[in-house]
This record gives C-alpha cells, structure tokens and sequence, in this order.
C-alpha cells in the first residue's frame, strides 16, 4: 500500500506541477487573444458548468466510496452491483443534464449580460462545454474503478494528458488559423476534445487493471440505488458549497461588474486555485486509503496518518504561501502585466485563505470515510450561503469592490476550515484537537513566522535579488528544521521508507 500511496502522491505533484507551468503560459496567452472581456467569459463558462455538476458529482463520490469499501472487504459481487447501478443512475441524468444544458446555452447571453460582440459566441462556448460535460457522465463508472483500486496515477496520467492536449491546441490554432477564427467558439472545441481524450483513457486504464470487467449496465438494484442516492444527497450539500465558494462569485461579478472584472478576479485566483489543487489533489489521492482504514477498523493507523499527512502539508503550505504574498505584485506584473493593478493584493487575501484552510483538509476525507456527512454538509452549505451574502455586502454594498468579495472568502475559510472541521473530525474519530491544532498548526505556524519573519524587516532595506536568496535560504533551513522537530521518530522512518522504495523503484525502471 506504501508504494502505492507514493506513486499516487508523486504522479498528482507532478501533474499538478505541470499544469501550473503550462497554465503560467497559457492565461496571459488568452487574454492577448480574447481580450480582457473574452478571457472572463471562458471563466464564467467554466465556472457555470461547475453547478451542473453537482448531482453528477454526489453520484461519482458515493459510488467511488461504496466501491472501495466493497472491493477492500472482498465482496466482487457488490462490487459490481454498485457499479451497475450508479451506471444506470447516471444514463437516466444525462437526458436531464442535456436538456437543462440547452436551454442555459440559447439564453446565455441575456441571462449574463454578455457584451452585444459576444453574443453568437457564448451561446457556442457553453454548448460545447456543456456537452463535454453530458458525454463524460457514463465514464463515471470507469473511473470510480480506478478509484477503488487505488490507481490515482493512472487518474492523474489521464487528467495531464487532457492538460497538454488543451494547451498544445489552443497555442497552435490560436498562433495560425485567421483571425476570424480565434475565438470563444473555437476554445469551446478545444475543451471538448480535451475532456473526450481525458474520459477515453480512464476507459482504458480502467478495463486494463480489471481485464474481463463485465458491467451489467441493465441491472438497477434497488438497495444499491438507495445507498448512493443517499449518501450522494448529502455530498452534493457538499459539491454545492464548493461550487458558490468557489464559482459564485464569478457569476455576481460578471453580472454587476462585467468581464472584466471577472477577469481580474479570476487571475487573481489563479495562483491560490494552484496552490489548492497542489496540496488538495495528491491528499484527495489518499481517500481510499482513509476508507480502507475505517472499514478495517485501523484507528491507531488513520490517527497517525492524519496527524503526520497534516502535518507535512502545513509544513510546505504556510512558508509557500508566504512566498506567494510576499511577491504577489511582482508575480502579477511579470505574468499578465500592470494592467491588472487590483490583482496583487486580492490575491494575497485569498491565499491567506488557502492557507489558513487546506492543511485540515484530510478532516473531510476521514469525515466522508466514516460516513458522518449530513452535519458537515450542511453547515458548509451554510458557510457557502453566507460567503456569497458577505461578498455581496461587503463588494456591492458597502462598495469595496472585488477585495470585499476576496475578504468575505478569508473569513469563512477561517470559520469553517480551521474551526469546525477539525473540532468534528476529532470528535467522530476518537482524536485528541488540541493533539491535531499543536501538531498540524502551531508547530509548523510558530516556526514560520519565525525563521520568515527576518525578511519582513528586510524587506525594503536591501536590493531585491538579495532578499529572494535570503529567503531561497530561510525556506531551505525551515524544511530542515521542521523535518528535525516537527516529526516524531516513527514518522521519520515512515518518511524514510516511502522515500527509499520510491527511488529504489525508479532505479529498477531507469535499469
């Protein structure tokens, strides 16, 4: 399992990592050929697609949980019955998804206040996203197999490819076809292609790692049915409270500040979104793992992964994050230009939020392992409520714009990510809080603050290129330091082992 979890970490570094990199050169690219309104509209599209999402979502996470508790207790038959099912469940929504998807497309320019020069194009860019979406939906299954063996490489294999399918074609039509040509609709092509590859290799992994895998696609058990609409229930409270944190708000901007506005915002999240999905997607990795350690009853073992995986993100994260807000308008200027002069501090305040929030997130993996969902969902949909109402008073009302929006988001982050989750997760699973907040927070905060607070009184005392090599230096000796006396022996020997079969391994394959 060891390697496994390894291989599963690594392979989401990495793509996640490459996804950056090409993203870096990919969002000031759009921008010079969409323009400003134009890139905001991919946004808004994108961010739209997310709420028809969420039921499809719920789906895939209660049939990706039941999977794998069958497939760990060794029951193939139900295995396959959940399967069956969720893959019927499915068929019967794409229908739905599809006609609501059409309508949303016709109406989209009205509905969005879309400039009158976009308006035949939105209508397009939608319809191809939307019907991306509609196409993938049966894939589910395949990859809700992939998820209960474990295989997130192979995920994240399928996910990067459809990365560099999508930045190779936009970077190529958009440098040759005529200018008439380069546009929303044309992008709207492209993302459909992108997620048809990303969904075709899943399929393939999917039946190479269970060769013989036979899908009764006309089977409907009626218990199995109930199960994952159930549990799925509760974890669209979930995917809802994601999706108004995180796309709410593009919407509102569009629709009382513009695209432009929304451009702004969206760059502005560019780099937190990064920062999350680089720790978020390898510890979204470990789900499986979680489950499989609930369902065989292991609490010593998911107390110390959770502590010491906790522990290890903060460890990166916070000093991370520091570096992000410490060179947030240089980063600015250098990647899209001083054009966009709200972004620097806007994005400062959100990734103070990611911070403050993504080391607790293996609280929701062990909440969704033990099933306990229904309280969690609910105050996050809560929470999401009350982010879209605090950005809205504070950016409308009391007129701070798109920083009273990014403040709203820093609040309830502080609220829900580093309050409740925790105190709940402790809680259902027999874990000492003030054990989590010492070991996961304020060890890995004090420690920051101290060897990064030297270059806060540096800063502006000395030439820039010396303070990046201080700090290059301080970030060297915080890891060191926190791998000296943050970890406990037994955690440094499990760090040592994960990292000794990884390169021994890699040796092997090089050989």
């Amino acid at each position: 399992m060891r390697r496994q979890i390894l291989k599963n970490l690594f392979s989401n570094y990495i793509g996640t990592f490459a996804a950056m990199t090409l993203g870096f050169f990919l969002v000031p690219f759009l921008i010079r050929k969409l323009g400003k309104d134009g890139f905001g509209l991919t946004v808004l599209a994108e961010s739209l697609i997310g709420f028809m999402q969420i039921f499809i979502y719920s789906v895939r996470v209660a049939m990706a949980r039941y999977a794998t508790v069958s497939i760990s207790q060794g029951k193939k038959d139900e295995f396959l019955e959940y399967l069956s099912t969720g893959y019927r469940i499915l068929s019967q929504f794409m229908i739905l998804t599809l006609a609501a998807g059409l309508i949303v497309s016709y109406f989209f320019p009205s509905i969005f206040n879309v400039p009158i020069l976009f308006y035949q194009q939105t209508r397009w860019l939608f319809f191809f996203i939307m019907i991306a979406f509609v196409v993938s939906m049966p894939n589910i299954v395949y990859w809700a197999i992939l998820y209960a063996q474990q295989r997130f490489d192979l995920i994240n294999i399928s996910n990067f490819g459809g990365v560099i399918m999508r930045a190779l074609m936009v970077f190529a039509l958009f440098s040759f076809l005529p200018a008439r040509y380069v546009n929303l609709v044309t992008y709207g092509v492209v993302y459909l292609l992108m997620i048809l590859a990303e969904n075709y290799f899943v399929f393939l992994w999917a039946r190479k790692i269970m060769p013989g895998l036979t899908l009764a696609k006309g089977v409907y058990h009626k218990g199995k049915a109930k199960e994952i609409i159930s549990y799925g229930g509760y974890s669209s409270f979930g995917a809802i409270s994601t999706v108004i944190y995180e796309n709410g708000m593009n919407i509102i901007i569009n629709i009382f500040m513009g695209p432009a506005a929304n451009a702004v915002y969206a760059i502005s999240m560019k780099v937190p979104s990064l920062i999350k999905r680089l720790f978020l997607e390898p510890t979204w990795s470990l789900t499986p793992t979680f489950v499989n350690l609930v369902a065989t009853g292991d609490k010593s073992k998911l107390e110390r992964f959770f502590i010491m995986y906790s522990k290890g993100i903060a460890m990166f994260l916070f000093p991370l994050s520091y570096l992000m807000i410490h060179f947030s308008k240089d980063f600015i200027h250098l990647w899209v230009g001083a054009e966009f002069e709200q972004a620097p501090l806007i994005m400062s305040i959100l990734v103070a939020a990611v911070a403050l929030s993504m080391f607790t997130y293996f609280c929701s993996i062990i909440i969704g392992a033990y099933g306990m969902i229904r309280i969690p969902t609910l105050v996050g949909l809560g929470l999401a409520i009350a982010n879209l109402g605090l950005g809205m008073l504070l950016g409308l009302v009391f007129k701070w714009g798109i920083e009273g929006i990014a403040v709203a988001a820093l609040l309830i982050s502080i609220i829900g990510s580093m309050i409740f989750l925790p105190t709940y997760t402790c809680r259902i699973a027999g874990i000492s809080l003030w054990k989590f907040w010492r070991e996961a927070l304020l060890k890995p905060f004090f420690l920051t603050a101290m060897l990064f607070g030297c270059a806060v009184v540096l800063k502006g005392h000395t030439l820039y290129l010396m303070i990046s090599f201080i700090l290059a230096v301080i970030l060297w000796g915080y890891w060191v330091c926190s791998y000296r006396f943050l970890f406990n022996d037994e955690e440094k020997n499990n760090i040592k082992d994960a990292f000794r079969d990884f390169f021994v391994k890699a040796s092997v394959v090089v050989a």
